[in-house]
């Protein structure tokens, strides 16, 4: 008999947790988990080809000179790289991080909220939630 009333109280608290939208929180949760790190992923590789793009469009020197000082022009590309581009990148992935961890944070305290008090309705004791 207790377990079937267990059995019911979980149903009812998951069709509850349903209702309230606790597993569209959840799911919210892993894209933004998701989207933040293909941000980090591709974010910089794409302004530093942008930049390398852009460096060797505007290139002074001929190619020819570039092959007969390869160390010397290389690390004058290096140093054009190493420009606005790069802090923007730096501030893009540090951004988005930022945002990512507060929007995660906001949204784990509002779906705690859903679930232990919809435990505490029931009158049931909740497991311990972890995102």
């Amino acid at each position: 008999m207790k377990q079937t009333n267990n059995q019911s109280n979980s149903d009812k608290a998951e069709s509850i947790l349903l209702e309230r939208g606790f597993y569209k929180l959840v799911k919210l949760y892993d894209d933004i988990d998701s989207v933040g790190s293909l941000v980090m992923k591709f974010v910089s590789l794409l302004f530093v080809i942008i930049k390398l793009v852009v460096s060797i469009y505007y290139y002074p020197r001929s190619l020819q000179y570039f092959f007969a000082h390869p160390i010397s022009e290389t690390h004058y590309l290096l140093k054009s790289l190493v420009d606005v581009y790069f802090y923007i990148t730096l501030w893009v992935v540090f951004g988005t991080a930022i945002i990512a961890l507060v929007l995660r944070r906001f949204i784990a305290i509002k779906a705690s909220k859903i679930f232990y008090q919809t435990y505490y309705e029931l009158g049931a004791e909740a497991s311990d939630l972890e995102l």
